[in-house]
């Protein structure tokens, strides 16, 4: 054979083609090159990475707020994750994340994450509340509803103070929608994100426990006089149902305009704050509420 003549060798060679197949997509062929040997060992490297910054807690929570889009009043905040990594310094979720998920480190690290979240929320004003990030995995894992209910009663944060974040993927499991549910009857918001990327109907969304609806990025960004008839629906579904709508990735004062005249109640992006560290919080609340023109500071 061309990639070696060790049986060893030639095995281990057609795992990592298979593997990187799968990866494509169903219904895919993979031909074995050096680049995959290269990616593999890459992927053990962060793997192992990943699971000592767990076990180290080189992981953060930054916080940007959540707002009412008519006063401008903070409501909340949701939680997003850092890892300060020892030498690459701060990194996103979008470098680790993934390899997290595929891994099932995702499980203790949302753990983390949890804890966390429900602690430093607790040094905020009663009336606000945390937005956490729920990835799939996490949600199927076994004793996920158990392990929210332990964050809680650790920090002694209100279960009415926290709010989990799920996407369309992580919905739509019956087993799923059973623990939502089961969270939801403790008085936990659950908010469904990025939706109009995925495929939720509107018969779909009235079995889901939701409470709030977050409308994608992306049809913000392209928001326009002429051009808002998305977010309007959404909106319009959003209330039909009974539910809150957000529109994250608000940059602009006229996105804003665009959002109020839709109808939107709530509102995130850098247009009102960009994420701050747990340490900014208190400062940024007092310095809003100190506020006589309005909450709304453009980056």
């Amino acid at each position: 054979p061309a990639d070696s003549e060790d049986a060893d060798t030639l095995v281990m060679s057609a795992d990592l083609a298979l593997y990187a197949a799968k990866s494509a997509g169903k219904n895919r062929v993979g031909k074995y090159s050096p680049a995959l040997r290269a990616r593999a060992r890459e992927r053990a490297s962060a793997l192992q990475e990943l699971g000592l910054a767990i076990e180290s807690r080189q992981f953060e929570l930054y916080y940007q707020p959540q707002v009412r889009a008519d006063t401008g009043r903070v409501e909340g905040f949701e939680a997003l994750l850092r890892w300060n990594h020892p030498v690459r310094g701060v990194l996103a979720p979008r470098i680790f994340i993934d390899v997290a998920e595929e891994t099932g480190l995702i499980v203790p690290l949302g753990l983390q994450v949890l804890h966390m979240a429900c602690a430093e929320a607790m040094t905020w004003p009663d009336d606000t509340y945390v937005t956490v990030n729920v990835s799939p995995v996490q949600l199927m894992s076994s004793g996920f509803g158990s392990a929210v209910n332990d964050a809680l009663e650790a920090s002694g944060l209100s279960s009415k103070r926290l709010q989990l974040e799920i996407t369309e993927t992580g919905a739509v499991e019956e087993l799923a929608v059973a623990e939502l549910d089961r969270l939801r009857a403790t008085g936990i918001a659950i908010a469904l994100d990025d939706f109009g990327t995925g495929y939720s109907s509107f018969e779909s969304l009235k079995k889901l426990p939701l409470d709030i609806l977050k409308i994608d990025r992306s049809f913000i960004t392209e928001l326009s006089e002429g051009d808002s008839a998305v977010v309007t629906s959404v909106v319009e579904v959003a209330k039909a149902l009974g539910m809150q709508s957000l529109a994250e990735g608000v940059e602009t004062a006229d996105q804003l305009r665009l959002l109020l005249t839709a109808g939107c109640e709530l509102v995130q992006g850098y247009y009102v704050s960009r994420p701050m560290p747990a340490t900014e919080v208190a400062e940024y609340l007092s310095a809003t509420a100190q506020s006589s023109g309005g909450y709304f500071h453009s980056f």
